[in-house]
């Protein structure tokens, strides 16, 4: 009888078991319920495991799915997280909170026509509601429709005026579209309902670094520090502001701060590319190796030794880690792109158009592969191809600094002068404390012969880098063109100082030479700089525009063969060594 019962109960329990291993939703609860324990315990590494097993048996459960994505999002994967909210979003229709996270990962993503029809929809029944106004309010700004996106910020804010982010939204709003005086006011006005908001004091110093007002934007963003300086956003905000204004010093320690902070890998990559750009190559290359114990970063690290490999020299072994990266992940765009640039700073322009063809194939929307396509053109001599390029950048990113830069320098080449000043002035617009783009703008108004609008320029760039021989030069061609050669003999001297052998500063002091009938001096100081760097073919020009100068055709020739000796692609020699046989009778 015993055994029987024995027997009997084992098969009772084997059954029980069979049936609970059987039941998806069952196990599905079980994972869930170990992942909120995980939750609970801020384990989210761990929570996210369980929710993905979950799925597994349960994977149209929108209530798992948002979990998956607040553990993501606490475990700073941005865009795992924005996934997860995006289908728990299209599980849950109703649910107000995952309709508005979804709302908001597509506007980071930029998907403005998507946010605005979600949050639409969301508002036909929720018409009240104060953040999905906002939301709105941001996809229409993105979307350019600024009238409409100002209506919904203004509705949001009659519906809760104590409520400071929808004065701060108020005031991007009003800086999209460049009415700085409301924006700032915005902005205070949110600061005066709450004056230890980060998040408005952040988009304060936003506003003032976009709007050319640097050391506003510093302490905006010290005083966001001060009152939050165990969060990351201002660490990382004043080491993106130092950096980029040229202070270093300064940066290194919110750059190890936000590093201590983060949970992910981000702020290390940061930091290698800032010991990088000091010419500290190993203390980057010390952080970046530790980064290839860790999966999800090691393509990202594995790319960054391989620029400095090449930089130093370590051709081969640039190439074998790229290799390496695309051999584990072939779609790696960043792996791509890296390997495009090396590819034509080497030479090898026909790999580099195949890898750059195979890439855009991969990611044809990716502006950074469209970049790097114009820039790999622009290299070969194809100015139209490189200008379709950069033109499809600004489709996909009307903001896109560089490519509008690109395409002022190839229109100034073109002689095509207005759309030259264009570029710059639309870069300069959308970054005013972009000094490359001041300095494009200034060129490009000197060769539109605009003395007035390229003095304004001048004159800034002047008062904020006067030791700058790119600068100096710049000021010396606007008071060659003024007439001032006295000024301008100043502004070139100053260059020379600061460059010794600049091509452009000795070919200034030719043009004022020329003008004051002081030739020999020009020949004397191009003799010099040439006995340093006797093939340069920028110096050789100088040479060789001197002797055309001085009518001497022999030594214009002379120079200019060898000019092409060293560069047989200069069109510029070829052009100028035309003129010189042809003022010779050659015909």
């Amino acid at each position: 009888m015993s055994r029987l019962y024995s027997v009997s109960f084992l098969i009772v329990v084997s059954v029980s078991l069979a049936a609970c291993a059987g039941d998806p939703s069952a196990d599905a609860r079980a994972h869930v319920a170990s992942g909120d324990r995980y939750v609970s315990a801020g384990k989210f590494a761990e929570a996210i495991i369980e929710y993905r097993n979950a799925l597994k048996g349960d994977p149209k459960s929108g209530e798992t799915r948002y979990k998956l994505a607040e553990a993501y999002s606490k475990s700073s994967e941005p865009m795992k997280a924005f996934q997860e909210y995006l289908r728990a979003a299209d599980l849950m229709p109703q649910n107000r909170e995952t309709q508005l996270k979804a709302a908001g990962g597509l506007l980071l993503a930029g998907r403005f026509e998507e946010v605005k029809d979600r949050v639409e929809a969301f508002l036909a029944k929720s018409p009240r509601d104060g953040q999905a106004l906002l939301l709105l309010a941001n996809a229409l700004a993105g979307l350019k429709d600024l009238d409409s996106a100002l209506a919904q910020v203004e509705e949001a804010i009659t519906l809760d005026p104590t409520e400071p982010r929808r004065h701060a939204v108020l005031g991007t709003i009003y800086m999209a579209r460049r009415d700085a005086q409301r924006a700032e006011a915005a902005f205070r006005k949110a600061l005066e309902l709450k004056p230890d908001d980060v998040a408005v004091l952040l988009a304060l110093g936003n506003f003032y670094w976009a709007s050319g007002r640097v050391a506003d934007a510093e302490e905006a963003f010290l005083r966001a520090y001060r009152h939050a300086p165990e969060s990351l956003s201002p660490n990382r905000a004043l080491a993106t502001l130092y950096a980029s204004t040229q202070r270093m010093p300064d940066a290194e320690p919110f750059l190890k701060r936000a590093v201590a902070l983060s949970p992910t890998f981000r702020p290390q990559l940061a930091l290698a590319d800032y010991y990088v750009s000091l010419k500290r190559p190993a203390d980057a290359a010390r952080i970046l190796e530790g980064l290839l114990k860790l999966p999800e970063a090691v393509s990202e690290a594995r790319a960054r030794l391989a620029a400095i490999d090449y930089t130093a020299g370590r051709t081969r072994e640039a190439f074998a880690r790229l290799n390496e990266i695309l051999r584990d992940d072939p779609k790696n765009v960043r792996a791509r792109l890296l390997k495009v640039r090396l590819l034509v700073d080497s030479r090898q322009y026909d790999e580099a158009a195949a890898t750059a063809a195979q890439t855009l194939e991969i990611d044809p929307t990716s502006a950074a592969a469209h970049y790097t396509h114009g820039a790999l053109l622009e290299a070969r001599g194809d100015r139209r191809g490189a200008r379709r390029a950069y033109l499809e950048v600004l489709r996909l990113n009307p903001r896109a600094i560089q490519a509008q830069l690109r395409l002022s320098e190839i229109s100034l080449q073109e002689g095509t002068l207005d759309l030259a000043v264009q570029f710059a002035a639309e870069a300069l617009k959308d970054e005013p404390v972009n000094d490359e783009a001041r300095m494009k703008l200034a060129r490009a108004l000197l060769a539109r012969r605009d003395v007035v609008g390229a003095e304004k320029e001048i004159k800034i760039l002047v008062a904020r880098y006067g030791n700058s021989a790119a600068v100096q030069t710049l000021a010396g061609l606007l008071r060659t063109q003024q007439g001032d050669y006295v000024a301008a003999r100043g502004a070139f001297s100053r260059a020379l100082a600061v460059k010794p052998r600049s091509p452009e500063a000795l070919d200034g002091l030719l043009t004022v030479d020329a003008a004051t009938n002081n030739l020999e001096e020009s020949r004397a100081r191009i003799a010099q700089s040439l006995s340093a760097r006797p093939d340069d073919p920028e110096l050789l020009l100088v040479a060789a525009k001197t002797a055309i100068l001085r009518r001497d055709w022999d030594e214009a020739e002379r120079t200019l063969r060898r000019v092409v000796a060293v560069d047989a692609s200069n069109l510029t020699a070829y052009v100028m060594l035309g003129t010189a046989y042809a003022n010779q009778g050659k015909l």
